[in-house]
This record gives C-alpha cells, sequence and structure tokens, in this order.
C-alpha cells in the first residue's frame, strides 16, 4: 500500500479540523447568543461578531505546520514513514481538540458573564427515548457487536490463550472505553434540549446519537488487532497501519456528516437566520 494513501488521509483530516471547522463553527457565535437572549442581542448588535481573527488565525497557523509536517515526513526519504505520519497525524487530533475545547471554555464564559438569560418559559415534558431516535435493530446490531467482542476477550483470558502479562491490563481498558462510550450515548438521549438543537433542528438530536452509537464500534478495530497479537504474539504491520488508517477514515466520515448537518439547518428558523444577517463588524 502506497504511503500517499497515508499522507492524503491524514491531510484530509488535518485540513477539515485546522482550516475548516473554524470558519464553519464561527458562523454559530451569533445564533448561540440569540438562543440565550434574542432581546439582549438587539440590543447589543455592535457588541457581538462571529469574526474571530485572533482564533482563525491561530488554528490556520497551527493546521498549516501540521500540513507541514505531514509534507516533511512524506518527502523525506526514511524508512516506515507511514508510522512517523500516523504519529503526526495523532499530535496534530490531540492538539485540535485541546485547541477547541478551550476555546469553547473561553466563549461560554464570556457568554454566562455578559449575556444575560432571558426569562422564558420552556416546555421540560419532552419525551426522550432511544427508540425515538435510532432504530431498535440498528442498536441491538450495534451492541451485539460490541458485547460479542468483549465475550470474546473474557472467553481467552478465561482459557488462559493470551500471551502477554498485559493482557487483563488491555481487557480491562476494552470494557472502559465501551462503558464510557455507552455513557455518552446515554448522555446524548437524555439531556435537556440547547442551543444546537433549536438551531439545527430535530434531526441533530437524532443524528448526534447515530454517530454516538457508531462510535462504539471504532475501539473495536483496535481491539480486535491486540487480541489478534495476544493470540499469536504478533500483528503484521499492515494490519495496524491499515486499522489506524481506518479509524481516521471513520473519523472523516462523521466529520463529513457534522458538514452536511451545519450546512443543512432549516432557513425557516428565527435563529440560523439571524445567525446569517450581516451584523456590525460580523465580515471577516
Amino acid at each position: 500500500m502506497t504511503e500517499w494513501i497515508d499522507f492524503t488521509v491524514y491531510a484530509i483530516l488535518t485540513f477539515g479540523l485546522w482550516f475548516v471547522l473554524p470558519v464553519i463553527n464561527k458562523h454559530f457565535i451569533v445564533p448561540v447568543v440569540a438562543d440565550r437572549n434574542p432581546d439582549w442581542l438587539a440590543a447589543n448588535s455592535g457588541a457581538v461578531t462571529n469574526d474571530n481573527r485572533r482564533f482563525l488565525w491561530l488554528s490556520y497557523a497551527l493546521g498549516a505546520l501540521s500540513l507541514a509536517a505531514l509534507v516533511w515526513a512524506m518527502l523525506g526519504a526514511r524508512p516506515e514513514r507511514w508510522m512517523l505520519l500516523r504519529d503526526i497525524n495523532t499530535a496534530s487530533a490531540i492538539a485540535g481538540l485541546m485547541y477547541y475545547f478551550g476555546c469553547a471554555l473561553l466563549f461560554e464564559r464570556w457568554l454566562r458573564r455578559e449575556v444575560p438569560l432571558a426569562t422564558r418559559r420552556r416546555a421540560t415534558l419532552e419525551r426522550r427515548s432511544v427508540d425515538d431516535l435510532v432504530p431498535r435493530g440498528f442498536r441491538t446490531t450495534i451492541y451485539s457487536i460490541v458485547l460479542l467482542h468483549l465475550a470474546v476477550w473474557v472467553g481467552v483470558g478465561v482459557t488462559g490463550r493470551y500471551s502477554t502479562p498485559a493482557f487483563w491490563g488491555t481487557l480491562a481498558f476494552q470494557f472502559a472505553v465501551a462503558g464510557i462510550l455507552f455513557l455518552i450515548a446515554r448522555v446524548i438521549v437524555m439531556r435537556r434540549p440547547g442551543a444546537v438543537d433549536r438551531i439545527f433542528g430535530p434531526g441533530f438530536r437524532r443524528s448526534e446519537a447515530r454517530v454516538a452509537l457508531i462510535a462504539q464500534l471504532t475501539p473495536l478495530m483496535n481491539g480486535a488487532a491486540r487480541l489478534y497479537e495476544e493470540l499469536v504474539g504478533t500483528v503484521p504491520a499492515d494490519v495496524n497501519r491499515a486499522l489506524h488508517l481506518a479509524i481516521v477514515m471513520v473519523i472523516v466520515l462523521l466529520f463529513a456528516r457534522y458538514l452536511l448537518l451545519s450546512g443543512g439547518r432549516s432557513p425557516s428558523s428565527p435563529i440560523a437566520t439571524l445567525g446569517r444577517r450581516p451584523m456590525t463588524g460580523a465580515q471577516s
């Protein structure tokens, strides 16, 4: 398998993470403020912009650095380039998650400090059930695959067919990851409606719940490789390489789903319309 495939997959993720996502997210600043207090926004339109050049340019700079590192790794004549490309992509993705988490915290702090919560009454008796969001057959299939994966791990441990002392720690990790992802899916179903639901519309929670279910299959790819390694003592390098690429491609597909959803929010929504209306200082 040519390493240009690795480079292309990682470059797509890097470009989307550092260049596309910030541009999309900045257009939700005004709609989120409008959802919190539309009267305050109307009275302080000049104080709210969706133009954050500092954050955008920092994101672009980090993205350019990540892409440059991928190009350097690809063009450099060194063995096992795919491992270097993988490590650069992993570092870039972790940095991106930390960066967006920090930006989200700063925005949330500003929102709570500067924008008073409007006095309003919203229905809180909305029925929230996983059956309303995800077809039962689809959900059963996902959970069955996860449980089968964990059962095989337990079976290998009980029968003593593992080959390294790290087996039980890896087994515990498989259960921990499965449990965390299951809880995330439950929280998504049961959480109260927020600004994103009112901006995107009723389809957002359905997509969110289905993505959370599909995400539960992602760790299984690596888990299967580690189990095979315990059984036979080794895993071919090409298998590890392909599994990592597969995980990244799943993330890219989920990211593309978010892009489609953000681009398709209802134009008839008052909040969405407000978010697209030109405002003082809002143009980049």
